[in-house]
């Protein structure tokens, strides 16, 4: 077909990613390695959507797990704030209120993670996490139907519904975290999979995108899931609450026909950073702060990588190019001139893992659900 490789191709595309393996435990494809990675892009068909150049960087993302996953919301009777970290030994970490149960299995319980999922709600707590063979386990009241045996690379859940980025099993060595094959296979491999009773916001699974143009970031609210593909399309299924016009279903008219760099997906909201450097945002934050679903320009620009934008309920929080965490909206407490290499965040909490691997917390929360002052912090050793 259009889309297979000659055999002298996969042979020498095959054996020069296999040459660029390196032995890290959970930072693989340095940047050293991307003009490697380059040169043996350029053996392949140039079939998928973005040029050859821009797809070492794409895979080095995939492959690059970031450690902490937060949620915070405020039901009825309780105050609730959830937080899981995966530190650099690859042991969960946790803290905060009603946390889901930790693993029945003492064999799981000691198992190392590459990343973590929480979901800390009032008739919803669960978590899930991916272990360093890039098995999906979940625990506590997750939603039902995830089938054994899911390889993943990313996993988010909301209230009745779960979704993970899967690969093809064989794809991806677990000892180093390097490619077994062309990396225009790999990404082919890539496919979005949802389990649970909320079908609609589910239906990402049919959505935007094909092997020619794969699913690289997926993210889920409580009612919706949102994807962006390999070219920057970005779309959304399901629906999302806006003040003004109540539960809606997410279509932004900004997003069509142009290309998102980056996406961040909370409760209630999800927002965009646009290829051009606009944020476009849609849900629940729009009430709040409208310039984030406007076409706001970020002053001091977008840091580089994942995990550098967090949205909450009245406030938009991201790393800019110095990677000095701003803010808009109201916070109680705020890290102003604080520089951290990842930015997590929900409902107006959020946390920074420092160069240090210290995490701070700033925003607005229960103290004694979080670290919230400048005194205090969690090492994720």
């Amino acid at each position: 077909s259009a889309h297979e490789f000659n055999s002298s191709s996969i042979f020498t595309a095959t054996h020069l990613a296999q040459a660029i393996r390196t032995p890290h435990p959970r930072r693989p494809l340095a940047m050293s390695l991307l003009p490697l990675l380059t040169a043996a892009l350029l053996l392949l068909s140039p079939s998928l959507s973005l040029p050859s150049a821009d797809l070492p960087l794409a895979i080095s993302e995939l492959l690059d797990f970031p450690s902490c996953d937060l949620d915070q919301s405020e039901p009825s009777l309780s105050f609730t704030f959830a937080a899981n970290c995966v530190s650099r030994s690859g042991r969960l970490r946790s803290w905060g209120k009603f946390l889901p149960a930790t693993p029945a299995s003492s064999t799981l319980a000691s198992t190392r993670f590459l990343k973590t999922h929480t979901r800390a709600a009032a008739d919803t707590k669960y978590t899930c996490a991916i272990d360093a063979d890039f098995n999906l386990h979940c625990w506590g009241a997750h939603p039902a139907g995830l089938p054994a045996g899911i390889k993943a690379l990313r996993v988010d859940g909301g209230s009745s519904h779960l979704c993970a980025l899967t690969f093809t099993p064989g794809h991806l060595d677990p000892s180093d975290l390097s490619l077994t094959v062309p990396p225009e296979t790999f990404l082919r491999g890539l496919a979005p999979r949802c389990w649970g009773p909320d079908k609609h916001a589910a239906k990402v699974v049919d959505g935007d995108w094909s092997p020619e143009d794969p699913v690289v970031d997926i993210g889920t609210s409580l009612t919706a899931t949102c994807i962006r593909t390999l070219s920057g399309k970005a779309s959304c299924f399901g629906s999302f609450f806006n003040p003004i016009m109540g539960h809606r279903a997410v279509r932004n008219a900004a997003w069509a026909g142009a290309k998102a760099r980056a996406m961040v997906v909370a409760q209630e909201s999800v927002c965009m950073v646009m290829e051009d450097g606009r944020v476009e945002c849609e849900g629940e934050i729009c009430g709040e702060v409208p310039a984030a679903c406007g076409g706001m320009v970020l002053p001091s620009g977008l840091a580089a990588g994942g995990n550098v934008m967090a949205v909450g309920h009245s406030s938009l929080c991201w790393l800019n190019s110095e990677q000095e965490a701003e803010c808009v909206g109201e916070l109680e407490y705020f890290e102003a001139k604080r520089v951290f290499k990842e930015l997590y965040g929900s409902n107006d909490v959020y946390c920074g893992v420092l160069t240090n691997d210290q995490v701070k917390c700033f925003g607005n929360g229960d103290p004694d659900s979080a670290p919230l002052s400048s005194d205090s912090s969690i090492y994720l050793q």
